[in-house]
């Protein structure tokens, strides 16, 4: 086994929270944008597990169960993208490369959950135009945890030996 597939698990995770909250905030301040209640993407986050009530509410156990439910996916999402990008990896590669992965897998994430899962079994998660939503999954979920990943590797090739002898 890697000894390295831990830290991998652990970071992608990391990563994927990480963007996912700043993926959602773009959500949101586009949802402001177009003259939707800036609470919608938490909503139809929570309408994927609650239905489709969770889209007339504001309540909090509604914006509890979207907190939850990005909590949830946004983390498996960044695991996917270490096994995917990072796993088996040579040398660090650039800043500009490792965003331009990360924006490849954005997209990638986009089209699996809103072009085939969301199409199919959740149709108000397309409220957002297609284009806008595929662009802020790239630079705001993508681009992030491609840079991410990048510092981390450079942090970790700085200290070779934090992962062998913790302090």
């Amino acid at each position: 086994m890697n000894p390295r597939a831990g830290t991998f698990a652990r970071e992608g995770m990391l990563f994927g929270l990480s963007a996912g909250t700043l993926l959602t905030a773009s959500q949101m301040v586009t949802s402001a944008v177009m003259g939707v209640t800036p609470l919608r993407p938490l909503q139809q986050y929570a309408a994927l597990g609650a239905g489709e009530v969770a889209l007339r509410s504001t309540s909090l156990m509604v914006l509890s169960g979207g907190i939850i439910t990005l909590a949830t996916l946004a983390p498996l999402y960044g695991y996917g993208y270490v096994l995917v990008v990072a796993r088996g990896r040579g040398p660090t590669r650039s800043y500009a490369w490792e965003a331009g992965l990360g924006a490849l897998y954005g997209l990638a994430a986009w089209f699996v959950s809103y072009q085939l899962i969301a199409r199919a079994a959740f149709p108000w998660m397309l409220e957002i135009p297609w284009p806008v939503q595929a662009a802020l999954h790239a630079l705001f979920f993508g681009v992030p945890m491609g840079l991410m990943l990048a510092a981390g590797e450079r942090h970790e090739r700085a200290q070779p030996d934090a992962l062998i002898n913790p302090v």
